[in-house]
């Protein structure tokens, strides 16, 4: 493994530097970030990671769980943005936490204007406290799975332990 800068801006990416001599004709060249990783994968540099790139990783997630959530950000990353949580390293690998908060665009609003972020957890849900302490509660259906998703208002930081 080594490493490799890439600047990223409005106006696309640039590699700027690397160790590897084949990738000195594409440095320092703006482009669009899909020909970047193309340029990259034809000189052998694979970027977009696979689950096999898990074992590099220092915070695993459970296959299903970081799909589903791929899945939902995937669906609703036109009205809203997202940010990574610090807590979401401590949660081990059946739980996944992100930051959310509603765009103002349609609406004519700055980005800045709109809510406070809120955090989303992903969970199973057979293995939640909710499930646990409330066993006469309605499960979800099968067709759902076994991962829910809750969402927290800014300043609430209780969430399933």
């Amino acid at each position: 493994r080594f490493k490799i800068l890439i600047s990223i801006c409005e106006e696309g990416c640039m590699l700027l530097e690397s160790q590897v001599p084949e990738l000195q004709t594409i440095c320092n060249m703006r482009r669009k970030p899909s020909d970047l990783l193309y340029q990259l994968r034809r000189r052998g540099i694979h970027l977009m990671p696979s689950f096999d790139d898990l074992k590099y990783s220092t915070c695993l997630k459970e296959q299903d769980i970081e799909l589903r959530v791929y899945h939902d950000l995937s669906l609703s990353a036109s009205s809203f943005h997202f940010t990574s949580d610090k807590k979401n390293r401590d949660l081990g690998s059946d739980k996944v936490c992100y930051n959310i908060k509603e765009t103002g665009i349609f609406a004519g609003k700055d980005v800045l204007e709109t809510s406070d972020l809120a955090l989303a957890y992903t969970e199973r849900d057979s293995t939640s406290k909710s499930a646990k302490n409330a066993s006469s509660a309605v499960k979800l259906p099968k067709e759902y799975g076994d991962i829910k998703v809750n969402l927290f208002q800014p300043g609430s930081n209780t969430f399933d332990d």
